[in-house]
């Protein structure tokens, strides 16, 4: 069954897990691309865009409440991708 509560390492595979699913489903050539997309309707609260729709079933799935998700993504997202990191090296 599903835990009621994940520990930072389960939180880990879930978080390894979206991003496979979203490189698998859109091209992993496009990642970084779908990745702003998601931070993009994430933050603009556009529940119907396809990959958000994915993302919140997969969540719902692991029993994180919906008003964990978004902060979840976004941490997931933000400071990994749309990032040049060319100005750090």
């Amino acid at each position: 069954g599903v835990p009621v509560v994940f520990s930072e390492h389960m939180l880990t595979r879930v978080r390894r897990n979206l991003e496979t699913m979203i490189a698998d489903a859109n091209g992993p050539e496009r990642h970084n691309e779908h990745m702003l997309q998601l931070r993009d309707a994430i933050l603009n609260h556009c529940e119907e865009d396809p990959v958000l729709m994915n993302v919140r079933k997969m969540l719902r799935a692991v029993r994180m409440p919906p008003d964990r998700q978004d902060q979840f993504m976004l941490e997931s997202i933000n400071g990994r991708f749309g990032v040049d990191w060319n100005k750090h090296v």
